[in-house]
């Protein structure tokens, strides 16, 4: 299960950063607004299910590539 490799890597990391983008609700905001979903997550994160949400990718790359301390917190998980 991917959460549970989440919190391998990351020991102690809060489920709260674990977005599962089949919730239709969570999908529906990240579509149409991606950087006020992802202004609410604390990095590393992991995000399941991302396919649904393809609107998350740009917004998830222009973050990494333009905020050192972003890159330097560790990877996330983006998962499918």
């Amino acid at each position: 299960n991917l959460h549970e490799i989440f919190q391998w890597i990351f020991p102690g990391q809060d489920r709260r950063m674990n977005y599962r983008i089949t919730d239709l609700a969570l999908r529906e905001r990240a579509q149409k607004d991606p950087s006020l979903v992802l202004d609410g997550a604390n990095m590393p994160c992991l995000i399941d299910e991302a396919q649904y949400a393809p609107n998350l990718f740009p917004e998830l790359k222009l973050r990494v590539s333009t905020t050192p301390d972003l890159a330097a917190s560790g990877p996330s998980i983006i998962g499918g």
